[in-house]
């Protein structure tokens, strides 16, 4: 059996031993993983050269990594448990162990105390269901996350006289996951507006996400711009780097579109810079 990462699709891949393949995929909008479907050999998400990097259709990898596709678990110190985070939602083991339906929905029928057995997962608290988050396990939606971005930047216009928004909508779309769509729609709403990084906390955007909205806020007060895009590429925080390259990437085509060549003349090392670190991080 060969389990395997699409590097170009959101999905996933099972050869087994027969030679057949399967494919999952999941959807970066809705976080939802689809039951496992098996595929042609002719399927370009399921078939090519194996390697590591973007140049490769197929990286190798184990079948934890594959059994726990689309949604992520952490330690909870509070607690002293693991939690599983899917759908936006928080689950502890024992309330995944007791809703077995679940099973099927959301992993292909693999009852989700197996994938807790391979973590190593502690004891955990009996009372249930899991308290109200905290700070630091709040997850905004995508749609709130759109909501503050359209109130923060409305009546604003860009060089073209066109409403601000589109460019944050457009850098969010951009984004490959939930934390970098987030992140896109959001990227400019500190340093352009009037909210601070502790209004987006006191709206439910995830600690990690307004982390990464402070790497990429620009305080021209304190860096230059060659600074400030050297600090993101240095940063290895991969979500800022991409963040930053579809940000770059729409600001150097409307700048092009538009004939503002200072723009695009400052943004094309920029670009090249972040480029070059998202290669040296695969």
């Amino acid at each position: 059996m060969k389990y395997y990462r699409n590097n170009a699709e959101q999905c996933i891949v099972r050869i087994d031993d027969n030679g057949k393949r399967y494919v999952r995929t999941f959807d970066p909008i809705t976080q939802r993983v689809t039951s496992e479907a098996e595929v042609s050999d002719s399927d370009t998400r399921a078939s090519g050269p194996v390697g590591v990097g973007k140049q490769f259709p197929l990286t190798e990898i184990d079948q934890q990594s594959y059994d726990s596709f689309g949604f992520s678990w952490r330690y909870d110190t509070h607690h002293g448990r693991t939690i599983i985070v899917l759908d936006d939602r928080l689950f502890t083991q024992d309330v995944i162990v007791r809703n077995r339906a679940m099973d099927d929905l959301y992993n292909d029928g693999k009852p989700f105390d197996d994938i807790f057995e391979q973590l190593g997962t502690v004891s955990t608290d009996p009372s249930l269901p899991y308290p109200a988050r905290k700070p630091d396990e709040q997850h905004i939606s995508i749609e709130d996350a759109l909501r503050i971005a359209i109130d923060a930047h409305e009546g604003d216009t860009d060089l073209d006289g066109l409403p601000v928004i589109l460019h944050p909508l457009t850098v969010g779309l951009a984004g490959r996951n939930r934390q970098e769509m987030i992140a896109g729609f959001l990227h400019d709403v500190v340093e352009d507006t009037d909210m601070t990084f502790d209004d987006l906390l006191e709206r439910g955007v995830d600690v990690e996400i307004v982390d990464t909205l402070r790497l990429l806020t620009h305080d021209k007060g304190a860096m230059s711009y060659g600074d400030y895009v050297e600090h993101i590429a240095t940063s290895g925080n991969v979500t800022a780097m991409h963040v930053k390259l579809n940000d770059l990437t729409h600001n150097l085509n409307r700048g092009r579109a538009g004939g503002h060549w200072q723009q695009v003349a400052k943004h094309e090392p920029a670009l090249e810079c972040i480029q070059q670190a998202i290669r040296d991080s695969l």
